[in-house]
């Protein structure tokens, strides 16, 4: 059967194409399930968080069951997972402090090279708001064990500003010099006579 995964605040799944959805159990009581990625029908990533910790569970059995992975202490929230394979992936973890008028967001992209046994930081950066802005986080996505990129910033009612991110092969994760701190205005609302 054809297995399609989402995560909206829980794990869901669908064999008929969403016309039914099972919420499989995660085995972690309270969790909030925010990123889901599938390699192939058995092997699976899914991230979010639980209280204030972050969380990252793995299944190899097509999410019968699920597994904790152990993550670095640094951050509050997985916003996004991807893996290029069983051994080599990514998690894009947040958390946020408040300085008086702002809201400052931490970001962390962390990198594993042994299916999640030890993670390395690659990218530590912040995002700073204040009033109607708040944090627009991913994608990230990466098309093999070298290249990829990131995508995060804030958005609001007056546009959005994203830092982007690029791996190229064999190099250290650095800003796109194409694609910085960019300010999109909203879409216009067509008007109909």
């Amino acid at each position: 059967a054809n297995v399609a995964w989402a995560a909206d605040g829980k794990l869901q799944y669908t064999t008929d194409g969403w016309r039914s959805r099972v919420s499989p159990p995660t085995g972690v009581d309270g969790a909030t399930i925010t990123s889901v990625r599938f390699l192939d029908y058995r092997q699976g990533w899914a991230g979010g968080s639980v209280g204030k910790d972050a969380l990252l569970l793995h299944t190899a059995d097509g999410g019968a069951s699920w597994q904790p992975v152990q993550l670095p202490a640094i951050q509050t929230n997985v916003s996004q997972v991807w893996f290029v394979d069983t051994a080599v992936g990514w998690v894009l973890t947040s958390s946020e402090r408040f300085t008086g008028a702002a809201t400052i967001t931490d970001f962390t992209l962390c990198r594993t090279a042994d299916g999640g046994r030890t993670w390395a930081a690659e990218l530590n950066t912040s995002s700073t708001r204040t009033g109607t802005l708040f944090p627009a986080v991913g994608p990230i996505y990466f098309t093999s064990r070298t290249t990829g990129l990131a995508t995060f910033g804030t958005t609001g009612i007056v546009g959005t500003f994203v830092d982007v991110y690029r791996r190229a092969p064999g190099l250290a994760l650095t800003p796109s010099p194409t694609a910085t701190a960019t300010n999109t205005p909203p879409p216009t609302t067509p008007t109909v006579t």
